[in-house]
C-alpha cells in the first residue's frame, strides 16, 4: 500500500497531480498437482488492479493488468521460463490518497500461484 502525505498550496488547497503508475511481475507461474492436470488444463487468468482510496470517495481502478498464466507441474515449474505481467499508466491523484493492488485468479483446477519479482514504480508526471 503507498500513501501520499497531503500537502496544502498558499491558499490552504490541496491540489490535483498525476502519477505514472506501472507494474510488473516478472515471472506469474501456476504449480499444479499433476502432469495430467498440467497438460490438459487450459492456461488460467490473473488479473491485478491498482486502486485509488480517497477519503469519503468510492475506490477508483489507477490501473488494471491481465495476463494468461502457464501451467507446470514438478520441476519444470522450477527450471521454466514463464511469461510476466505488465502495465502502466497515468492516473491522477491527489496528496492524502492511497494506492493498493489486488491480485485474482481464474481457474478451473487447484494449485499454487508463484508470482515473482513483483515491483512497482510512482513517478509524478
Amino acid at each position: 500500500m503507498l500513501s501520499i502525505l497531503p500537502e496544502t498550496d498558499n491558499d490552504g488547497r490541496a491540489d490535483a497531480r498525476h502519477l505514472q503508475v506501472s507494474l510488473q511481475i516478472s515471472s506469474v507461474v501456476f504449480a499444479l498437482q499433476s502432469e495430467n492436470a498440467a497438460a490438459n488444463t487450459r492456461p488460467s487468468k490473473i488479473r491485478c488492479r491498482v486502486y485509488r482510496h480517497r477519503a469519503e470517495q468510492p475506490d477508483v481502478i489507477a490501473l488494471e493488468v491481465s495476463a494468461a498464466v502457464e501451467h507446470c507441474f514438478g520441476a519444470a515449474c522450477e527450471d521454466g521460463i514463464f511469461l510476466g505481467l505488465q502495465g502502466q499508466r497515468i492516473a491522477p491523484y491527489s496528496p492524502g490518497d492511497i494506492f493498493s493492488t489486488q491480485c485474482s485468479l481464474a481457474s478451473n483446477v487447484a494449485g499454487e500461484l508463484v508470482l515473482k519479482d513483483a515491483q512497482y514504480s510512482f513517478a509524478e508526471q
